[in-house]
């Protein structure tokens, strides 16, 4: 049997009726344990302040740990992957359309503008995020 050789955890929001929960889960097997949670006191996405305070006692928890942390587009943001990368946590987060992107190769347009195609797969390595304040060095894999 093949072990991996990470934790993976998942940064989540759920909004039902008037509730706003923001929690963390450990990925196992085909099971998904919360492990820490908050309730916002308002509506509407997290904040990069919200996601951290929650990320934090967990990524110290599973400080002896490689972790990875899957995000869906409300955690596209470079600047909480770049938060991540700076302890030592990788991170697989879904970017938007919209989301700029610099290669090698090409300069920076949005994802929406760069000619993929459906059914198409690409993985770029060490692209720039974000236009204004860009942060570097992330790899980027791409289906469509």
């Amino acid at each position: 049997m093949k072990t991996k050789n990470y934790v993976a955890v998942a940064l989540d929001r759920t909004q039902w009726r008037d509730r706003n929960l923001l929690m963390v889960t450990i990925i196992w097997g085909h099971h998904a344990l919360p492990i820490y949670w908050e309730l916002l006191p308002k509506l509407g996405s997290s904040s990069f302040r919200e996601q951290k305070r929650v990320l934090g006692p967990v990524l110290a928890l599973l400080k002896p740990y490689p972790v990875v942390v899957i995000g869906d587009r409300e955690f596209h943001s470079a600047q909480l992957a770049d938060w991540l990368r700076v302890r030592g946590v990788n991170v697989v987060f879904r970017q938007k359309k919209s989301a700029f992107v610099a290669t090698s190769c090409q300069p920076g347009k949005s994802l929406k503008t760069q000619g993929f195609k459906s059914g198409e797969s690409h993985f770029f390595k060490n692209v720039t995020l974000q236009k204004f304040a860009p942060i570097h060095g992330f790899n980027l894999g791409v289906y469509w």
